[in-house]
């Protein structure tokens, strides 16, 4: 009886413990930049979609869409502020159909101050939703963005907030 208790516990506590483990980061490095993403997850740096990277969820698509996090560069006119580039975007956005801005400032990020925008609209046929953090640097914009449908943005929100958080300008 005791042997099979020592079992029972061995067993429930395996378990308590592999819960409790973490998931594996990797950490895509640059001479630019550097962000740090789950093991679970894709990478691709291959320039689709005119990215510098994608990072794809590691969900099944069963609604045709992956959830993702990719990285564009945009160059922008000399002397561009940050307060600049947050209204030219609030602008764009008002261009793209049922579009929604529930989030716009700027925030301090590694240092770095970074224009924040959370918004909605319907784009490639499908309801999106996006977190976008926009840095400044040598005439160009870094925009990492993380977009999912809009069902499924609160499910990924908080993983998507530290990958999002993580990047870095070198």
């Amino acid at each position: 009886m005791n042997k099979l208790r020592t079992v029972l516990a061995t067993i429930v506590l395996l378990i308590i413990v592999s819960c409790g483990e973490s998931e594996t980061q990797k950490t895509f490095s640059n001479d630019n930049y550097s962000i740090d993403y789950p093991g679970s997850w894709d990478f691709d740096d291959s320039g689709k979609f005119n990215t510098k990277f994608l990072i794809y969820s590691n969900a099944e698509i069963l609604d045709g869409f992956r959830e993702n996090i990719n990285l564009t560069v945009q160059n922008l006119p000399v002397n561009t502020t940050l307060k600049q580039f947050e209204e030219a975007t609030n602008q764009q956005l008002s261009q793209i159909p049922k579009s929604k801005i529930i989030k716009s400032n700027i925030i301090k990020r590694n240092g770095k101050d970074v224009f924040e925008i959370v918004w909605q609209g319907y784009v490639t046929n499908n309801d999106l939703k996006f977190k976008q953090h926009c840095y400044l640097e040598d005439n160009k914009a870094h925009i990492v963005t993380f977009t999912a449908k809009q069902d499924t943005y609160e499910k990924y929100e908080e993983k998507a907030s530290e990958i999002l958080n993580s990047f870095t300008l070198k």
